[in-house]
This record gives structure tokens, C-alpha cells and sequence, in this order.
């Protein structure tokens, strides 16, 4: 999943050069989206859909957040960056996204542990028998799949109508400083 931007050059004026104008872009692309996903929100502005009750109990139970904020590791919103560029005779594109690396795994105690059929003590004793047990390193899916994946109920790779127009509005600043 990747989010594209693109500038178009009108008339025959060259007032600055598209490569910085596209660096700009993307830089302020990815960093938008790396903040707004870190706090939440979507790419539609709106809160992401709350962890199931199961998944935050485990989160919370290794001592995590369980506010959707897609950071667990923090690899993956790192991992989010220019992809591709393309520059033509018109303009330009650039697309962001993840990339393919991945993040070391982060062990969540397994459903059992917290199952209802078991009393406060049973759950208790799962637990530590589980935090006692030696864990497997690992690493997580590749961050290309993981974004696939996270964007069926959280959709972030992508600009909000504001993001779009905040970026819009350094572009034409660039512009008009270059036109003097």
C-alpha cells in the first residue's frame, strides 16, 4: 500500500526545480503520515478502529499502550518513505510507503491466558508461566504485507484533504519564492 503525490508544471516557465519540489513533497508526505498514524487517526481524519478487546488485554498486560497507534516497535512508521519518482515533461509523482524490512517480534501472552473460563488466579498463573517461558526471536512480516494488512480497518497511507492542501501551500510558497 502506498500513497502517491503529484505536481504538475504548467506553461513553459521553469521557476524551480522539480526534484526539489518532489523532495519536498515527500518529506512532508511521509512525515504527516508517520505523525497522524502515530496518534491514531487515519487518512479520512477520523480515530482508527480500537483494537479488539483481546488484543488490547494482551498489549496492556506486557505493559503497552493499548491506544491504536500502530508503534509497537516504532519500525514500522520509520519504515514509511519514497518509494518511487517519476518526472516527465509535465511534472511529476512520487509514491510513499513502507518498505520491505521488517521488526523484531514482540511476544504477546496467547489467548489461553486470558480466557474466561479461568478464575483471576488461573489467568494470573498462565501469565507467569508464560512471561517464565523463554520466547523465540523472530522477526514480523515484512512491512509491505503488515501495511496491506493494517490498512483493511485502519486506512493510513495516505494524505488527509488537510495534509494535501498544507502540502499544496509549502509548494506554491516554494514557487512564489522562486519567481522573484
Amino acid at each position: 500500500m502506498s500513497s502517491g503525490v503529484t505536481v504538475t508544471k504548467r506553461g513553459r516557465a521553469e521557476i524551480a526545480p522539480l526534484s526539489a519540489i518532489l523532495d519536498l513533497v515527500a518529506a512532508q508526505a511521509v512525515g504527516m503520515v508517520q505523525r497522524r498514524s502515530a496518534k491514531g487517526v487515519d487518512m479520512h481524519g477520523s480515530t482508527m478502529q480500537p483494537y479488539s478487546p483481546l488484543y488490547a488485554m494482551q498489549l496492556r498486560s506486557v505493559g503497552e499502550n493499548a491506544n491504536v497507534d500502530l508503534t509497537r516497535s516504532g519500525a514500522y512508521l520509520a519504515g514509511i518513505s519514497e518509494r518511487s519518482r517519476v518526472v516527465s515533461a509535465d511534472g511529476g509523482s512520487v509514491v510513499i510507503g513502507p518498505g520491505t524490512g521488517t521488526s523484531p517480534t514482540m511476544p504477546l501472552p496467547p489467548p489461553y491466558v486470558f480466557s474466561e473460563s479461568k478464575t483471576p488466579e488461573q489467568r494470573a498463573d498462565a501469565f507467569a508461566d508464560w512471561k517464565a517461558a523463554p520466547k523465540k526471536a523472530g522477526r514480523s512480516p515484512s512491512h509491505n504485507q503488515l501495511a496491506r494488512y493494517l490498512s483493511v480497518k485502519r486506512p493510513h497511507l495516505g494524505l488527509t484533504a488537510d495534509e494535501m492542501k498544507r502540502i499544496a501551500a509549502a509548494v506554491r510558497a516554494i514557487l512564489v519564492r522562486q519567481a522573484r
